[in-house]
């Protein structure tokens, strides 16, 4: 699949790591994992730091499909906000998945602060502007069902959005924590840490031909000539899963992103927060760490690589239009631009864990505008599914949801 076109940021700043590995010889291990992106490596680190012997293997560049396109906005916030998601699931499971996702996106700082290496990792604050007057009072709604769950989140008027950050809106909700990073240089931090820590081997430009799943294993066939035989396979495909995983789960659509050419000054509103809008279509901001801000959203329900490049120019132009709009004192200019593929749940939430009938495989569909953070809860819940076969989160995040959800619409 065409995940992504142009020239995302990260693709654009880092050179490829060289020194990996094409795969062209048999390996066993205890598991191995299909996909080296983001996601990919955060699963065979947690892996490997489990004990287990670990090999990853990507068909491409390591860390240079989709997770080279991502904006790396790290948050905990879901898609469908947490009052819509306790109507859809009830309160309890709607609680327990934001809680989850906020534990995820902490142990993801925490792991991040503790790595060696640049990938230009900091620590923000969320910030969610109302785009339209009546969506401030949803807003409100959500500040106070955060923080009876202890979320830190609070409301910001529309006279202290003007005073403290010299913009007009009409309030926002703030909300901690949030976080950014360099997606390509983040998944290469864990990749080098991982291997010299904890054993993980990683091959790239491998593509796999088959996996042959049974009772006793697997064997995953590259084309590259090698075969890996595990005892327990990790699908980490990212949007390319439908060729590993029967079913519909998602909804693939189109996205747009630009990263300006460097300010002389960046806005106040920038300096301390990863910033979004309620709009739908909605678009998000934040700075990079020379100077620069990235700019996404506009998000069109088709995934069709070609229809969603002619569009690329005059998306780029909207998301100007919208960004300029918010700091009309502030020339941003688009510099490097991209398109790419996005998923997204019925319930904005991830699909984790195991299938019928498949009991040596897991997926992780970590799909959404967090899709880093749903990684991160993606390990934890597969790690613990494999060493210890269960996890307190894996019905809440597993397929079944995704049946029951089909069952209710029939």
């Amino acid at each position: 699949m065409d995940v992504r076109t142009n020239s995302p940021w990260w693709a654009v700043k880092n050179p490829i790591k060289a020194g990996f590995e094409t795969l062209k010889n048999d390996i066993d291990c205890d598991v191995v994992v299909i996909g080296g992106g983001i996601s990919g490596t955060l699963i065979a680190y947690h892996l490997g730091q489990a004990g287990l012997k670990t090999v990853v293997v990507d068909a491409s560049y390591l860390g240079y499909g989709s997770s080279a396109a991502s904006t790396a906005l790290l948050q905990f916030d879901l898609d469908v906000p947490l009052r819509e998601l306790q109507e859809l699931l009830g309160k309890e499971s709607a609680n327990q998945a934001y809680l989850a996702s906020l534990n995820s996106l902490q142990n993801l700082i925490a792991l991040a602060e503790s790595l060696p290496g640049n990938f230009n990792f900091s620590q923000k604050s969320g910030l969610q502007l109302a785009s339209k007057l009546p969506h401030v009072s949803d807003l409100d709604i959500e500040a106070e069902l955060r923080q009876e769950l202890g979320i830190n989140s609070v409301m910001i008027s529309e006279e202290e959005m003007q005073k403290r950050f010299k913009i007009k809106s009409f309030g926002a909700l703030l909300t901690k924590p949030a976080a950014q990073a360099d997606a390509y240089a983040f998944t290469h931090a864990l990749i080098a840490e991982a291997s010299s820590k904890f054993g993980v081997q990683f091959f790239e430009r491998s593509p796999v031909l088959n996996v042959d799943e049974t009772d006793e294993g697997v064997s995953v066939i590259c084309e590259t000539g090698g075969t890996i035989r595990a005892k327990k396979v990790v699908y980490a495909t990212g949007y390319e899963m439908a060729k590993w995983l029967k079913g519909s789960y998602v909804t693939l659509n189109s996205t747009f992103a630009f990263v300006s050419q460097p300010l002389d000054l960046m806005p106040r509103l920038l300096q301390d927060h990863v910033v979004w809008e309620t709009a739908n279509p909605y678009f998000y901001l934040r700075q990079t760490d020379d100077n620069r801000v990235i700019v996404g959203g506009e998000d069109e329900p088709f995934s069709n690589p070609v229809a969603r490049d002619a569009l690329l120019p005059s998306k780029i132009k909207s998301l100007q239009k919208r960004v300029q709009k918010l700091f009309p004192g502030t020339p941003i200019h688009p510099d490097f631009s991209w398109a790419g593929t996005f998923a997204e749940t019925e319930d904005g939430m991830p699909f984790i864990g195991q299938v019928e009938e498949r009991p040596n495989a897991y997926f992780a569909m970590g799909y959404g505008g967090n899709g880093i953070t749903f990684s991160m809860l993606a390990r934890e819940i597969i790690t613990a599914l494999i060493t210890e076969g269960s996890h307190p989160n894996e019905a809440l995040f597993g397929f079944e949801r995704a049946n029951q959800q089909v069952k209710e619409r029939v």
